[in-house]
């Protein structure tokens, strides 16, 4: 999932919930470059794996989360590639949103070019 602070609530895309065969539970109206949509809300688990300094080897992060399904995110996602060296094949499936990011402190350093996120746990947990 990519970091966006301009996102109010996670997304994914619709195509992904549905190969996931998830059910949606209402219908949510949403804006964005495009205008007013009408989206569908899925409730997800949603496992997030962080890797970076300062962690250890990796950080995961579970839980239940409700996110909006956006037609056609997929297709703008898999323009995206992910470069690794495992050999399993990965993807872009969403955007994580400020109702995520607002559990913790994100510095962009463009001089750098880093990203830090620093997650309050304590207060993801009472929402996961």
């Amino acid at each position: 999932m990519l970091i966006d602070t301009g996102a109010a609530r996670t997304c994914m895309a619709l195509d992904t919930a549905q190969e996931l065969g998830l059910d949606a539970i209402r219908f949510q109206d949403t804006r964005g470059a495009g205008g007013i949509h009408k989206n569908q809300v899925f409730e997800s688990f949603l496992t997030i794996e962080f890797e970076g300094k300062g962690i250890g080897e990796k950080a995961l992060i579970q839980g239940t989360m409700q996110v909006i399904g956006i037609p056609e995110l997929g297709t703008y996602m898999d323009a995206q590639r992910i470069r690794t060296d495992d050999p399993h094949p990965k993807r872009m499936i969403g955007l994580l949103g400020r109702d995520f990011l607002r559990h913790g402190l994100l510095t962009y350093n463009g001089v750098k070019g880093t990203i830090d996120l620093v997650l309050d746990l304590d207060s993801l947990a009472k929402v996961l």
